[in-house]
């Protein structure tokens, strides 16, 4: 079955939070079907090979595991961007998880909405005790924009987090590797190759920050 979505989790040394992150991707089969997962080990000294390789057993038509030397963040990424074969690509934090039902809707909006490079939506930030949504966007949701349109930068939000990317665009953009913050680089670098994007806003992605032991510690 063609993958219409893959999700690249760089992953290093997560093996207290991987169950909770993979477990979010479990979808009913006619949107699994559809779902690729490349859950990308830079090199983890604990379980967290082990525990990807419970979801690839159980789920090998969607979840993949990819175990390579430790180079850092983006490695993963560039690694995780060569091996997929979705028609989009989400990058996910092996910390953060999605919202496993939104998942499944977004997976039906691209099968059945009009072909853009990118999809923004939203996230919820959680931080600590307090959570809240990311960003409020002033564009109109569901409504196919060229980037042309946006004349202003609070227009709306397009961190990386935030952004499901066309495979064959992102592709273009290599992350520095071995040092941390590369994935800004997607954040700029794709505005040379997007022409088109559809605002998602509902809340897919979980974000959490404030965690001991983060890069944004």
């Amino acid at each position: 079955m063609e993958k219409i979505l893959t999700i690249v989790i760089p992953t290093y040394n997560m093996q207290d939070y991987l169950h909770r992150c993979l477990n979010s991707l479990i979808v009913p089969e006619e949107q699994m079907q559809h779902l690729e997962v490349l859950v990308v080990n830079d090199g983890s000294k604990d379980n967290s090979s082990a525990i990807a390789h419970e979801y690839q057993d159980k789920y090998p038509d969607t979840f993949r595991v990819i175990d390579k030397e430790n180079g850092n963040y983006g490695s993963c990424v560039n690694r995780g961007l060569k091996e997929a074969t979705g028609k989009y690509i989400k990058i996910l934090d092996a910390d953060d998880w999605l919202n496993t039902r939104e998942l499944e809707n977004f997976i039906k909006e691209l099968k059945t909405k009009k072909e853009v490079d990118m999809y923004v939506y939203n996230c919820l930030l959680h931080n600590g005790k307090r959570k809240e949504p990311m960003f409020l966007t002033k564009m109109e949701v569901g409504k196919s924009y060229r980037i042309s349109d946006i004349k202003a930068v609070w227009d709306c939000s397009f961190f990386i987090h935030c952004i499901a990317l066309k495979t064959d665009i992102i592709r273009k953009i290599h992350l520095t590797e071995g040092i941390s913050y590369c994935d800004v680089e997607i954040s700029i670098y794709m505005f040379e190759y997007v022409k088109s994007f559809i605002i998602y806003d509902r809340l897919l992605y979980d974000y959490v920050v404030g965690r001991p032991g983060q890069s944004i510690e």
